[in-house]
């Protein structure tokens, strides 16, 4: 019984492959060989990249979803003002500026 395991390709990989081959500063036979793909698939990817590619323009931008900021960088924003505020409340209480019970 002969099992072949068939590589699942993401959607960004294949964009990627499709845009590398767009640009063209490797041929498709070096990116085929590179990325371990068929040339004839990368071929495909690159034609419906360039199919398809106008639909990104046919949306009003406002219609295209914002990127959500990334959470880590908010908790350590969060963390240094926090810092922040507890090193001015200390050094406004040692100077009396400040009452301890605030």
């Amino acid at each position: 019984m002969n099992t072949t395991m068939h590589r699942t390709l993401t959607p960004a990989f294949k964009a990627a492959i499709a845009l590398e081959a767009v640009k063209g500063a490797q041929t498709v036979a070096e990116l085929a060989l590179r990325h371990q793909v068929s040339p004839v698939q990368i071929t495909q990817w690159k034609r419906q990249l360039l199919l398809h590619l106008p639909e990104i323009f046919e949306q009003p931008p406002e219609a295209m979803p914002e990127p959500l900021p990334d959470a880590s960088s908010w908790h350590t924003r969060l963390g240094k003002l926090m810092l922040e505020i507890e090193f001015l409340e200390r050094e406004l209480t040692r100077v009396g500026l400040l009452c301890e019970g605030r």
